[in-house]
């Protein structure tokens, strides 16, 4: 039976999980301030788990000062983590006793007291987790899974753009999809970035896409992928600069030319798409196409299409320039790629090579 006294707010969105769970003990929590008791579970021992356990089997168990209205916050909460002395025997019994605190209802926890527990990315393996998921009156915020990436880039563009909007700033929309792409799929992250973009764009009104590549370090998978942006939308410099990164993280060289030539692949159909008219980017980050473009688009090894998020980026960067060129520049990796293997210059240094024969190959943009 849920108790209808405790409530659980989790996932592995720690953003969404802190925000909920702060707007949660606004709304429950009492007038009288002292009757409001917050305790951070954020901790890095055994010992220092049993101390804030400990202090919130005493919190729900006191009375307030004044009233008999009480809100223990226990936040932040690491004990259901998939840390290594969460699983040691003290914890573990620590954990059970809250758990059978809870299940007792008003015959445990001090009647006229509410229990708001927040934590974000539990172990969802662990007993104890299924047990508060089932006994709290709980709520889930999890990140995206690969398969539901498809909404999530849209959705987290249109909040990136709300962030800036909030802080009177005027974003490019380059400078979103850059933002969407270096930064991935977790909210708290984004918004930890934007917050340095804004403060380093302090005095201006509009955030450039150089303000974003200057202040946000791309991870290794969403490195590969502004590296490729690059690119294809001949910034050499940048390009370089995010080669040699993928370098120092030891990417496989074969692997980035193979990654390069898909996504030439996908201007290249893009392109096609657009002159046929049947691929017709939107406004914002969506994309419509005809059913018969899916006989050009190439599928994944699953048999899917690429995103329409992605799909409508590669149709804006394939319209810069016309069909010939990228027919060019995809001869040119493809030979690139013949000639990989063969000794005498280092594999760097042969993307190097091809960054630059690709960047003087370039048309002017009124070509297209």
């Amino acid at each position: 039976m849920v108790n209808q006294s405790a409530y659980f707010i989790t996932g592995s969105d720690e953003l969404q999980v802190k925000q909920r769970a702060k707007k949660l003990c606004e709304q429950l929590s009492p007038q009288n301030e002292w009757a409001l008791e917050i305790l951070d579970g954020w901790v890095d021992s055994a010992d220092a788990t049993l101390t804030i356990l400990g202090k919130t089997l005493e919190a729900l168990q006191t009375s307030s000062l004044l009233g008999d209205k009480k809100l223990v916050w226990l936040k932040n909460a690491t004990f259901l983590s998939d840390l290594p002395f969460n699983r040691s025997e003290a914890v573990q019994e620590a954990v059970e006793t809250l758990i059978e605190l809870l299940e007792k209802g008003e015959k445990g926890i001090l009647p006229g007291a509410l229990f708001l527990l927040s934590a974000p990315k539990p172990d969802k393996r662990r007993t104890a987790f299924k047990q508060l998921e089932k006994l709290c009156r709980t709520e889930v915020f999890d990140l995206p899974t690969t398969g539901q990436k498809r909404n999530w880039e849209n959705q987290a563009a249109h909040f990136v753009e709300t962030l800036f909007k909030n802080w009177s700033k005027r974003i490019d929309p380059r400078a979103i999809d850059a933002m969407v792409q270096l930064c991935g799929l977790d909210h708290r992250l984004l918004q930890q970035e934007a917050e340095k973009v804004y403060l380093y764009s302090a005095q201006e009104s509009q955030i450039t896409l150089d303000d974003v590549e200057q202040m946000i370090s791309p991870s290794s998978e969403e490195s590969l992928w502004a590296w490729c942006d690059a690119v294809v939308e001949n910034r050499f410099d940048r390009a370089i600069v995010l080669l040699r990164q993928l370098q120092f993280q030891e990417e496989n060289p074969m692997g980035l030319l193979v990654n390069l030539a898909h996504h030439i692949r996908l201007v290249v159909q893009c392109r096609i798409l657009l002159d046929k008219k049947w691929l017709m980017p939107s406004s914002g980050y969506t994309v419509k196409w005809r059913p018969e473009a899916e006989t050009i688009f190439t599928r994944n090894a699953e048999g899917k299409l690429p995103t329409p998020f992605r799909i409508a980026r590669v149709a804006n960067q394939a319209g810069k320039q016309p069909l010939s060129h990228w027919l060019h520049n995809l001869e040119t990796i493809f030979y690139a790629y013949f000639h990989f293997f063969e000794g005498g210059t280092e594999p760097y240094q042969k993307l190097e090579l091809l960054l630059l024969q690709l960047d003087l190959t370039s048309v002017p943009n009124e070509l297209a």
